[in-house]
This record gives C-alpha cells, sequence and structure tokens, in this order.
C-alpha cells in the first residue's frame, strides 16, 4: 500500500449568474508540472476564459492529488461517523475539520469525545496548532486567521450521501 500521484493537476474554475447560481468547469494537467508552474496557468487561463463568459469567475483551485493504489480490507469502518475538531483561531473566527470514520481507538470511555490526550490526536493537533511539513506549514481558517488551540473534538455522525447529521453528544 502506498499513496502515489495522480498523473494530472486539476484546475477549476467556479463560474456564478446573475441569479447567484454556480457551475464549474475543469482542466487537467501534466502531474509533473511543479506546482508554481500550475498556479501559473492558472491564472493565465482564467483571464482566457473570463471573456468567453457572461458570468463572474469566483473561484479557481489548484488540486494536486494522490490516491492509495493498493486498498486494504477495512474492518469497523463507517464514513458517516466523523471525527470532528473544533479549533479558536487568532482573529476569532473557528475553524473546523471532520475526518471520516473516525477510529474508535482515538474516542474517550464514553464513545463520544475524542481523547486529546492520546499521542496520535496530540500529533494531529499540533500539526494545526503549531504547523507541520518541510518547510513548515500552519493551517489556518477561511479568512486566513492562524489556528491557535483546540476548543473541542467529538464524534458525530453524518450521512455520506445527503441531509446532515446530529451530534451525538448530549
Amino acid at each position: 500500500m502506498a499513496f502515489v500521484a495522480k498523473p494530472t493537476i486539476t484546475i477549476s474554475y467556479s463560474v456564478r449568474d446573475n441569479d447567484g447560481k454556480q457551475s464549474s468547469t475543469e482542466v487537467q494537467i501534466d502531474g509533473a508540472t511543479p506546482p508554481a508552474n500550475a498556479v501559473g496557468f492558472a491564472d493565465a487561463l482564467r483571464a482566457l476564459i473570463a471573456p468567453l463568459t457572461d458570468g463572474v469567475i469566483v473561484g479557481q483551485n489548484v488540486i494536486i492529488g494522490a490516491y492509495e493504489d493498493a486498498i486494504p480490507v477495512i474492518n469497523r469502518s463507517d464514513v458517516e461517523d466523523k471525527g470532528v475538531f473544533i479549533f479558536n483561531t487568532a482573529n476569532g473566527l473557528a475553524s473546523s475539520i471532520a475526518i471520516p470514520s473516525v477510529a474508535e481507538a482515538v474516542l474517550q470511555a464514553n464513545n463520544e469525545d475524542i481523547d486529546l490526550t492520546l499521542a496520535a490526536v496530540g500529533a494531529f493537533v499540533d500539526a494545526f496548532t503549531l504547523g507541520a511539513g518541510t518547510p513548515l506549514v500552519q493551517p489556518a481558517n477561511a479568512s486566513g486567521g492562524d489556528i491557535v488551540s483546540v476548543k473541542e473534538a467529538y464524534k458525530q455522525n453524518r450521512r455520506s450521501l445527503k441531509g446532515g447529521g446530529t451530534r451525538r453528544k448530549g
């Protein structure tokens, strides 16, 4: 089992019309393209698409993907059980991430709260609050505020296809 790079980089654009509806289109480029060059191409192509639409380009994404090339048999997993982490940020706005199929091993005895004292959980939280990778990169909320601490972490059941979910915690 190993994660391997996808053979292409996906560039997508979101366009909004006068009714507020959105649609998107995407382009694939060679996966060996350096990330900075992919962003440069995406910017250039956005400028070429703009005069071809009566809508407004409201979003651009450059996605460098990878996938598991040998998926193992997975016992006792349920993608509808999410491990939700809610973080405090420097600008006062919350940020969250929901990890599908939260491992039972990281839950406290009540089967609801994530045990923040576990090494694996602590390393994950540290990656958000202190950064990870080389060079060091720290996540931020959607408005750019640095993540500074974890507010809460719990198991939540959310349906995976449509609809919402409810927090199991009382």
